[in-house]
């Protein structure tokens, strides 16, 4: 067999005791790739795993996946539809591992960690509609963006969103390389909600990036995915200056005795645009692959 011989004593890495992956969101250029629900049931065992909110609503509206574009013939398309019939059987043991959260409309439909407040949808659907409006020109997309295309740049989004929703410690989306490639599908994204994304490469921050992230992956049974080829990742980090603002407080409770004089709905989101706007004006986006 041919091939080079890696030398892992060259690295100079201790191989960690366990895992320290921190908190992972996947987009859908990963989910909805051949390995996507590999990828979901092996990372969950070894950290929190983010599903984009459109994750479940496509496999439970499958059938009409594409049809209100019209036919679409071609062989992503084809792959994808055969990646969702993967889904489909590991629906719903898969998505509702104790390590796998997703937002869905409500929060008791949602699979989040326990505790989590209401409020934190609230922000999550007010940094997905911010992000909306900072699409330039047709809300759809150009005339030349596929349904595919339109499909990941969703997944990108929520993606997004879920990395600026969170206030304590780091997250990563993962995002794949396609074949020729040189960025991954999330800096497509980036650059359609007018966003600048970096490029790490300055090699010792990105060794420490690239080596303690390859080993908890590793340790989560990923090894075989990227040896082989058989998916090229990258990672990105977020940080945005509206992320350190503090949730607000819970909803009032519509039930019991509590009545309202005034015409607040006690279930209204408890953001409004003004909250939200400013968490994408200031952003810093970083990424490398994992090659």
């Amino acid at each position: 067999m041919g091939g080079g011989v890696l030398d892992l004593a060259s690295l100079h890495v201790a191989p960690p005791e366990r895992s320290a992956l921190p908190p992972l969101i996947l987009d859908f250029s990963i989910l909805l790739s051949p390995f996507g629900p590999l990828m979901v049931q092996r990372l969950s065992g070894q950290t929190s795993v983010w599903l984009p909110r459109g994750l479940p609503t496509l496999l439970e509206q499958a059938a009409d996946f594409g049809a209100e574009d019209g036919p679409i013939d071609d062989d992503a398309f084809a792959a994808i539809l055969a990646t969702i019939g993967i889904w489909q059987q590991c629906w719903p043991e898969l998505v509702q591992r104790p390590g796998v959260h997703w937002f869905s409309d409500a929060l008791d439909e949602s699979h989040a960690p326990k505790g989590e407040p209401a409020a934190l949808l609230d922000r999550l659907d007010g940094l997905i509609a911010a992000l909306d409006r900072r699409v330039q020109g047709d809300a759809d997309g150009s005339p030349t963006e596929s349904p595919l295309d339109r499909l990941m740049h969703a997944g990108c989004r929520d993606a997004l969103a879920l990395a600026g929703m969170f206030r304590a410690g780091p997250s990563i989306v993962l995002s794949a390389l396609r074949e020729g490639e040189a960025e991954p599908w999330i800096c497509r994204s980036l650059e359609r909600f007018r966003l600048t994304g970096h490029r790490i490469v300055e090699a010792r921050l990105r060794d420490v990036l690239v080596l303690n992230l390859l080993a908890g992956l590793a340790a989560a049974g990923i090894a075989p995915l990227l040896g082989s080829g058989s998916l090229k990742l990258a990672a990105l980090q977020l940080a945005t200056a509206g992320s350190a603002v503090p949730l607000p407080l819970p909803r009032a409770n519509a039930g019991g005795y509590r009545t309202f004089e005034d015409d607040t709905d006690p279930l209204a989101p408890s953001f409004d645009d003004e909250d939200v706007e400013p968490f994408w004006d200031h952003v810093a986006a970083i990424w490398h692959d994992l090659s």
